[in-house]
Parts: structure tokens; C-alpha cells; sequence
């Protein structure tokens, strides 16, 4: 087969094709309102099958149109129609704002955590307050006669030192959960190595002492 004695007819409503003049198609679709006449196109394909020798396929790529909002989701030709399931037809609710609002709606599982991991909804660092006072307003800085950060209230003389590498609330708690964890860990183990030993270091009957039962 060549491209010559391919006859194709496309338009919005309907598809004819003709290959060495037999009807291989001539079918009205099932919607007239989503096809792009102009982006689509018909091209031949050639594949070698089992037996080694070359098939030729004809291959009709049809495009939807970029203002129409609705999927393809049911029948494509009107003679589908009466064999596709009520339920499997194209329905109007089904657009793409209608799928896009579904994805937004879905909410994103909580991500999976022990009982005692412990997620805070704190800012990531503490602000740092005055040791002397309390104070929030101070001012984090290194002066030209200090040798590393230090912190000046706004409120009285008291200065201290910056620890700039302070880690946030959440994380402190969380380190101290995971320190209590290990050490109930290594306490279980413990104490059921010792209760092992135990009964290892049993001493043994002596069944000579004991009495004899009739």
C-alpha cells in the first residue's frame, strides 16, 4: 500500500477512509464540537511481524480542539453509542476545571510517625531574649571589640553570649523523646539479660534428695 491509494475524508462531523478504493471507514462521530480538522493527519506505518515480513498500518492521529474543555472519555463514533455502558457516556460535569477542583480537593496523607514523634508547629529557630531580664529586644551582633556574637538587651546592660547554633524547641524535645526511647530500650534489654542469666545460674536438683512418692 502508498500514500496514493489512501483516500481519507475528515471533517468535524465525520470520517471516511478508503484504501485501493474499499471503504474502511465511514463513521459520524459521536460529538461534532472537539475535533481539530486542521492538527490532524493520517500516516502510514510499516512493521515487521512474526514472520519476518513488512506490514504496513495505517495510523489516523485526530487532536481535540485547545478550547474545548471536555474529555474524551466515552464513545468516539455515534455507533458506539448503543453498545457503551449509560454510566461510561460522556457526561457535561466531566471538563477539566471539574478534574482540576477533584486534584485540589484531595488531601495528602499525614506522613507515618511513631506515637511519641513529636512534630511542632513552632518557627524553626527561637527568637533569642535577654538572660539577664527576659527581653525579646535585643540586638544579636559582634561589636569591634568582641571576639564572637554576643547579646544586648534594649531593656538593661545585661550582655551574654550568642549561641548561634541554638536548635529550635521542636528539636530539643525531640532529641529528649529519643534519649528517653533509647534508654527504655537498653533498660528492657537489660533487664531480660539479667533475668536469662538467672536462670542459667540455677543450681541443679539433685534428684537423690528427693523423696520417692508410691
Amino acid at each position: 500500500t502508498e500514500p496514493r491509494h489512501v483516500s481519507a475524508k475528515l471533517t468535524p462531523k465525520h470520517l471516511s477512509l478508503k484504501v485501493h478504493g474499499e471503504q474502511l471507514l465511514d463513521e459520524d462521530f459521536a460529538d461534532d464540537k472537539w475535533l481539530s480538522v486542521d492538527d490532524s493527519y493520517w500516516e502510514l506505518e510499516t512493521r515487521t511481524g512474526k514472520g519476518g515480513m513488512r506490514l504496513k498500518n495505517i495510523r489516523y492521529m485526530l487532536y481535540v480542539r485547545s478550547d474545548c474543555p471536555k474529555y474524551i472519555t466515552g464513545a468516539l463514533f455515534a455507533q458506539e453509542q448503543n453498545i457503551v455502558d449509560p454510566g461510561q457516556d460522556d457526561s457535561d460535569d466531566d471538563t477539566a476545571d471539574t478534574r482540576i477542583h477533584a486534584i485540589a480537593n484531595v488531601k495528602e496523607p499525614e506522613p507515618r510517625r511513631d506515637a511519641d514523634v513529636y512534630f511542632s508547629e513552632e518557627e524553626e529557630f527561637s527568637e533569642p531574649e535577654c538572660e539577664g531580664c527576659g527581653s525579646k529586644s535585643v540586638n544579636v551582633m559582634k561589636k569591634k571589640e568582641d571576639c564572637e556574637f554576643k547579646i544586648y538587651c534594649n531593656d538593661c546592660p545585661y550582655v551574654s553570649k550568642a549561641d548561634v547554633f541554638k536548635e529550635a524547641p521542636s528539636i530539643r524535645r525531640q532529641r529528649e523523646v529519643d534519649e528517653a526511647r533509647a534508654k527504655k530500650k537498653k533498660e528492657k534489654e537489660l533487664k531480660a539479660r539479667l533475668e536469662k542469666l538467672a536462670i542459667q545460674d540455677e543450681e541443679p536438683v539433685d534428684l537423690t534428695t528427693l523423696e520417692e512418692v508410691d
